[in-house]
Formats: structure tokens, C-alpha cells, sequence
């Protein structure tokens, strides 16, 4: 059952938590303080995204899985493993945290009894109050797991395989396709800033975010760049329109599948700008074109029922000698 918890100021700071909000698209600050409210008095929580999404964020549309996962790869939480059984803790919980005396002792097992433990805290130190302490700067982006060995009177045949969904194999797919995924949207942000020549654009959450949904709609990178591409080709979008205004913000070329779809053809069919009569004149003089087979030479002349109107701009026609 949910508990009373006390939140610092401080923690509004957070520019680590902050900063993986933006980098993953979660609604990690949020969660982070529901968590304090499902941890028992030491800090500790069974491991169940399905549980805790319950009791943390009810009625978001999100994989809790991941939000776990996000935290643990930055040290903000510990996983680990006592007999078949996965658990979290929060190293720093009771630092921050007034526990009220009459509150029941935890039932949960202690880290110290654990026979596996999934750490990163010596990657990035990491307090919960929102402060940042040291970083180590040869961290590997490896996960590091401890085995602990078993306990006294347990057996460990079968225990592999009986881990569930958030086992660590899963666990790290996961994390390496996040890293990916963020390395995917970076690469499309920076084309957009190259090909619109905005160099000093920022990918904010809003620009993440509609990169992200549109790669899960299911367009590679290289559609999503040959769309943003494609928008050059866009006369409208260009400033050709009745206010002359460009309209080449990435977060419109990438808004849903209609405005992707109109971009990659925009890429692979250009339209065709309006042919003024000199082009056409050039172009129907061509020895390629078709029309000009008779070998007789196209030229303009003023047209006859616009003579003499003084109307500089009086419209040409085209005639053959």
C-alpha cells in the first residue's frame, strides 16, 4: 500500500533526472517521486512494472518497464535477485526520507541477502536529493552484475529461467535499443539542421518526442531524412504561399504519417514550377524536343488583340518561322 512521503525542493533540480526525461521521452520526475510512496521504510520495492504503474502512473499510456530500466543504467535505483524473486532499492532513500517510527518493519529481503545484484552506480554517483556528486570518467556502458552466490540451503537449478519478462537478457536488449534509438533521432535532428540550415536549433522533449513517434509508426532513418529532404522541394513550405512565410519546422514534416508520406514524394517527385515563356520558348527550340521536328525555329511576337493597350506586361505567344 502506498505511504507519506517527504519531497526536498531540491529534487526540482535535478539536472540528471531532467536530462534523462528529455534523452528517453518518460515521465521520469513524475514517477520518481510516486516511487518514494510504494518503497517500504528501507527504500526497497518488489520489481513489477505491471504493479508499479498502477500505483504510479495509473492512466499513462507508457511501458513502466522502461522507466525502471532508465533509472537503473543512470544509479538511481539497484536491482537484485533473491532466489526467483527480482527487487529494487534505492541507495540513498533514507538519507532524504523522515521515516515515521510507527511505520511496519520492511518484509522485503536486503540487498545483503541478495544472489544477484544489477549496480551502476560506480558509472555515475548519483544522490536522490537531486544534488550530482562525482562522475567516473572511464565508466564502461556495460551492465555490471554481481553474483553473490546462494544462500545457505538454496538450490540454484532452474532459477535462470524462471526470471520472467524483466529477466537481464531482455534487460539489456532493451537498454541497447533505447541507446540506439536515441543515437537515431540525433542523426535525423542533425540532417533536418544541415538540409533547412538551422545550425543553431535545439533538439528539445518536443522535437525528440515527434521524432521518436515517427519512427515507431515504422519509418527508417533514411525515410525520415529523405521526408525532411523533400520539404525543400515544397514551393508552400518554402515561402512560395500567400503570407511568403516558410514553414520548415521538423516537428510539422514529422506530425503523423500524411505529413511523411507528402514529403517523401515531394523527394522523389518534385513538382514542377510554373514555366515562364522563356523557359518554354528554350525548351521547345531544343533539338530533343519532340515538337520541333518540322526543323522550323520558335519565336514570340506580341500578341495582336494586346497591342497598343501601352501594358508593358501584355502577354506573348509563341509562333513558328
Amino acid at each position: 500500500m502506498p505511504r507519506i512521503r517527504t519531497i526536498k525542493p531540491e529534487l526540482a533540480k535535478h539536472e540528471l533526472m531532467f536530462d534523462a526525461e528529455i534523452e528517453t521521452g518518460l515521465p521520469l520526475r513524475f514517477a520518481w517521486v510516486m516511487l518514494f510512496t510504494v518503497c517500504d521504510r528501507e527504500g526497497r520495492f518488489l520489481w513489477r512494472p505491471r504493479t508499479l504503474k498502477s500505483d504510479i502512473l495509473p492512466y499513462d499510456d507508457v511501458d513502466f518497464s522502461r522507466v525502471l530500466d532508465a533509472w537503473l543504467t543512470r544509479g538511481f535505483v539497484v536491482r537484485y535477485r533473491v532466489g526467483n524473486a527480482w527487487y529494487g532499492w534505492i541507495p540513498t532513500f533514507k538519507k532524504h526520507q523522515v521515516i515515521n517510527p510507527r511505520e511496519a518493519a520492511s518484509t522485503l529481503p536486503g540487498i545483503d541477502e541478495a544472489d544477484e545484484v544489477i549496480d551502476y552506480r560506480n558509472q555515475t554517483l548519483i544522490d536522490a536529493s537531486g544534488t550530482r556528486e562525482a562522475r567516473v570518467d572511464d565508466a564502461s556502458p556495460t551492465r555490471h552484475v554481481h553474483a553473490r552466490g546462494e544462500r545457505k540451503g538454496k538450490e540454484g537449478k532452474g532459477k535462470e529461467g524462471n526470471m520472467g519478462p524483466s529477466d537481464p537478457v531482455e534487460f539489456e536488449r532493451s537498454t541497447a535499443g533505447d541507446r540506439e534509438r536515441s543515437e537515431s533521432i540525433e542523426r535525423i535532428f542533425r540532417h533536418w539542421q544541415q538540409v533547412h540550415r538551422h545550425p543553431r536549433a535545439r533538439l528539445d522533449g518536443k522535437r525528440r518526442k515527434v521524432i521518436r513517434r515517427a519512427l515507431e509508426l515504422g519509418y527508417s532513418e533514411h525515410e525520415l531524412c529523405e521526408c525532411i529532404s523533400g520539404y525543400r522541394n515544397s514551393p508552400h513550405h518554402m515561402g512560395q504561399n500567400d503570407r511568403g512565410t516558410v514553414y520548415d519546422e521538423i516537428t510539422l514534416f514529422l506530425r503523423d504519417a500524411a505529413h511523411i508520406d507528402a514529403g517523401i514524394r515531394f523527394a522523389r517527385a518534385p513538382p514542377r514550377k510554373p514555366e515562364s515563356a522563356y523557359e518554354r520558348l528554350m525548351r521547345l527550340n531544343s533539338p530533343n524536343s519532340p515538337e520541333s521536328d518540322d526543323g522550323r525555329t520558335i519565336d514570340v511576337e506580341p500578341d495582336p488583340e494586346a497591342e497598343g493597350s501601352g501594358d508593358l506586361a501584355a502577354p506573348l505567344r509563341l509562333v513558328r518561322r
